[in-house]
């Protein structure tokens, strides 16, 4: 009686660890998931920082060099 009962002991005992194995995995696959959207959200604040830093940069370096031409000639009409 006693083996009888420590054989379903054992079976229970498996079948909670299964259970907490299958419960792990899912966390486990949770997880991933989650770190797969931080990981797109993180490329993408990053490609829209990157776009926001150099645009503006790239734009500043077309405008400089057509303002000063602009404004020295503007002094430049009335003299030689």
């Amino acid at each position: 009686m006693a083996e009888e009962e420590q054989g379903g002991g054992t079976a229970h005992k498996n079948a909670t660890v299964e259970q907490q194995l299958a419960e792990l995995a899912m966390q486990l696959d949770d997880v991933a998931r989650d770190v797969h959207k931080i990981k797109r959200y993180f490329i993408l604040t990053f490609v829209l920082g990157l776009a926001v830093t150099i645009l503006p940069l790239i734009g500043i370096m077309i405008a400089l060099p057509y303002l000063y031409n602009a404004m020295t000639s503007m002094y430049n009409v009335g003299g030689l």
